[in-house]
């Protein structure tokens, strides 16, 4: 109920409060996390390895312990190389899809966990 009060306010030009402003933030924080997680498969989908240099920081924690490889930190550089060797398979295509985004936020920080397909 809340977020459409936010809506109707941002459509009616109403002033909003500072407990609506923050949620409008927060519900933006959230979409731009969304934005780069899109963002992330479109670069694996088309194999435009740059295109992770905008999703990702410098380092990072990678798990990908599901598929057998240890959880660990890697640099942007190693990780692109890493999915060029298992994405550039000569004609590998793949459709990667997600749904049920949980994302917390905590002050400047945020914890997403969206399954991917």
């Amino acid at each position: 109920m809340k977020t459409l009060i936010t809506i109707l306010a941002l459509v009616t030009g109403m002033t909003m409060n500072s407990q609506d402003k923050n949620q409008r933030q927060m519900l933006e924080d959230k979409q731009e996390i969304k934005e780069l997680q899109f963002k992330y498969a479109q670069a694996l989908d088309k194999q435009e390895w740059e295109k992770l240099d905008s999703v990702f920081d410098k380092t990072f924690t990678v798990d990908f312990s599901k598929w057998g490889v240890p959880v660990s930190e890697m640099t942007i550089k190693d990780f692109k190389s890493f999915m060029k060797k298992t994405f550039s398979t000569d004609g590998l295509q793949t459709q990667h899809t997600m749904s049920n985004f949980l994302i917390e936020l905590n002050g400047e920080t945020a914890q997403s966990e969206t399954p991917v397909n």
